[in-house]
């Protein structure tokens, strides 16, 4: 209603790549939001169906998860990272702790 984007701090870290990640994915989400493969349709009722998940719970939705990532990325890597990220198994080598470039 206020046409506004709130985007909070997840997995608040001071790591580098961690928040790479999530400057990739909020761009990646607002690139689909603004793209003709938007569906709002679909997007309000996954929203809806998302609203009846026991958010107290443990579980990990990966087929949720798997879904998101082909709407907003575009490639394998970044949906590779994101989801490392999402399981909590994100774990980087020193060798790999660079950031890669934007455009």
């Amino acid at each position: 209603e206020m046409n506004t984007v709130e985007f909070r701090s997840p997995n608040g870290t001071f790591n580098p790549v961690i928040w790479q990640n999530n400057v990739n994915l909020f761009v990646n989400i607002l690139k689909y939001s603004s793209s003709n493969n938007f569906d709002e349709e679909f997007i309000s009722r996954r929203l809806k169906e998302a609203s009846i998940i026991d958010k107290s719970s443990l579980y990990i939705y990966l087929n949720d998860a798997l879904e998101f990532t082909d709407l907003i990325f575009d490639n394998k890597l970044d949906k590779i990272y994101f989801l490392r990220q999402y399981l909590k198994s994100f774990e980087v080598s020193k060798e790999y702790e660079e950031a890669k470039t934007f455009s």
